[in-house]
């Protein structure tokens, strides 16, 4: 996914990453995916972090990508990484991996 696309086209590339994450990819793609563009998405489109949050208390799959994203504070904020990692914690999912 293109960081361009990323940026310009928002909606499509949630669709994207939904679509991605229901096909039940194997580790080293949900590394992939959250370490680069999850993470550009989330850098640049905070209006979709609800809907990340969301996907992650709902979706196996999503929760295993999203967990991967490393937001820099020098990037986000200190406060919204603090946020969002509390959120991610909260996931049931987290619970069941011990994550």
């Amino acid at each position: 996914m293109a960081l361009h696309a990323i940026t310009t086209q928002p909606e499509e590339a949630w669709l994207g990453l939904l679509w991605l994450a229901s096909q039940k990819p194997n580790a080293r793609t949900y590394e992939v995916i959250g370490c680069g563009p999850l993470q550009d998405f989330l850098w640049t489109n905070s209006d979709y972090e609800a809907r990340f949050i969301d996907a992650a208390h709902t979706d196996r799959s999503f929760h295993d990508f999203v967990k991967w994203c490393g937001l820099d504070d020098e990037d986000v904020g200190a406060q919204r990484i603090e946020d969002f990692d509390a959120k991610l914690k909260a996931s049931p999912f987290a619970r069941s991996h011990g994550a």
